[in-house]
């Protein structure tokens, strides 16, 4: 047997052994030594960079390609957000208050059926990034120590005004969406020094504050 010959069923039993051998590329060839075999590398593909923002019978994605859209997990086409410069998600639905919640008007829109359901808002006031089942959310900007929770579709319930409990008066940030569901949301507002952090009941408007979160961090992430 050559030594070329043997060099080459060596390789290949290791290949086997590594497992290397299941990955289709292409053959390996020897060079003119005896004792050098060259192998091309297989083929790289990187997979498109994706950001998952909600999930229900869906998925809310984004991607350079594609932007904001929904993809229904029983399968089909793409389906484009509703246009604004950056929708929140919860489930299969998609709210657009404005970047900062500066829209002139609130919208939640459900994949599953097609609806936008719409609020107008009030003068002189800033959306929190949140919706719930019928509820969008808003603050004075010269007030911020109450939510006004604004009922929202065809069976809107009746408008509430929140006090925030320990809120400043003289704050100048907040209140600000950490989480939230169509339930309610974790928010946080300006109170003296600091802040405090409550859970919003969209349904009864009722606010429970939360401890603190340790090493003074925050809960969930979001914005105005």
């Amino acid at each position: 047997m050559s030594v070329r010959r043997a060099v080459a069923l060596a390789l290949s039993a290791t290949l086997g052994i590594t497992g290397l051998a299941a990955v289709t590329a292409p053959a390996a060839s020897a060079a003119d030594s005896p004792y050098e075999v060259k192998i091309a590398a297989p083929p790289v593909s990187t997979p498109p960079w994706v950001h998952l923002y909600g999930a229900g019978t869906g998925l809310q994605l984004w991607n350079g390609t594609e932007g904001y859209h929904w993809r229904n997990l029983s399968g089909g086409p793409a389906v484009a957000a509703p246009t604004c410069p950056e929708p929140v998600a919860y489930g299969d639905e998609a709210g657009c208050m404005g970047f900062s919640g500066n829209a002139a008007e609130a919208t939640v829109h459900d994949y599953t059926t097609g609806v936008t359901q719409r609020r107008t808002g009030l003068d002189g006031h800033t959306w929190l990034r949140a919706f719930g089942s019928d509820r969008v959310v808003s603050h004075s900007d010269t007030n911020r120590t109450a939510l006004h929770l604004l009922g929202i579709g065809e069976n809107a319930p009746a408008d509430l005004v929140v006090a925030l409990p320990g809120a400043d008066p003289a704050s100048t940030w907040g209140p600000t969406v950490g989480a939230f569901d169509d339930a309610g949301a974790v928010i946080q507002y300006g109170a003296g020094d600091g802040f405090v952090t409550a859970l919003l009941d969209f349904a009864t408007g009722a606010v429970r504050t939360l401890p603190a979160p340790p090493n003074g961090g925050s809960y969930g992430s979001g914005g105005a």
